[in-house]
């Protein structure tokens, strides 16, 4: 059976669910927030950054620290003087229509995965339990999983980390319940067979 043909319903209404449910975490409830700090003399640091003309994209500081200079006295001076730490200038403000449009086919293409999966691991008419419980851990490793090594090398906190793991935990329900819903029952399946034994 195609993939498509047979979980379209599951792959698109989950995509929708995984969408409106990081909207709420991020717009509604207070938690991402928190997540970002005010620099301290932010006005003195925002006219240093103006007069560097800095291009958008993401930069280190110390610059040298993971090259060749590294091992140099004066940068070696530098690092342990501190602050360290990356910086990422964006190009103006976010278009937040292509963002979310970006957003919601992130979550469409995530939602054909875990079907292919969930399609090559579970059969027509496997329980709600089984179907939801592979689901859930197919959707949280898709989610939860990806940006921890470079939240590791790059020293995201820790609370950054788990509120990302919740969020992976609270799509991974939402996700699992709607596919074990749907999931093709062996009832459905008889009727089409039927034709093909009597001919």
């Amino acid at each position: 059976m195609d993939i498509i043909s047979a979980h379209w319903l599951p792959i698109v209404l989950s995509a929708v669910a995984v969408f409106f449910a990081s909207f709420i975490t991020w717009a509604l409830l207070p938690f991402h927030n928190r997540e970002y700090k005010k620099i301290p003399n932010e006005e003195a640091v925002l006219s240093a950054l103006r007069s560097g003309s800095l291009a958008p994209g993401e930069y280190m500081f110390p610059g040298a620290m993971c090259g060749a200079d590294a091992q140099k006295p004066e940068v070696k001076e530098q690092i342990a003087g501190g602050p360290i730490g990356l910086l990422r200038v964006w190009p103006g403000l976010p278009n937040m229509g292509r963002n979310m449009a970006l957003s919601f086919s992130f979550n469409l293409i995530a939602a054909f995965v875990i079907a292919y999966v969930a399609h090559l691991t579970l059969a027509t008419g496997d329980s709600f339990h089984r179907v939801f419980r592979i689901v859930t851990t197919i959707t949280f490793m898709a989610y939860g999983f990806g940006a921890i090594p470079n939240g590791i090398w790059f020293a995201k906190s820790a609370r950054a980390h788990a509120l990302d793991l919740i969020d992976a935990a609270a799509f991974a329900v939402l996700t699992g319940l709607i596919f074990a819903w749907f999931w093709p029952r062996l009832e459905a399946a008889i009727p089409a067979a039927v034709p093909s034994l009597t001919n």
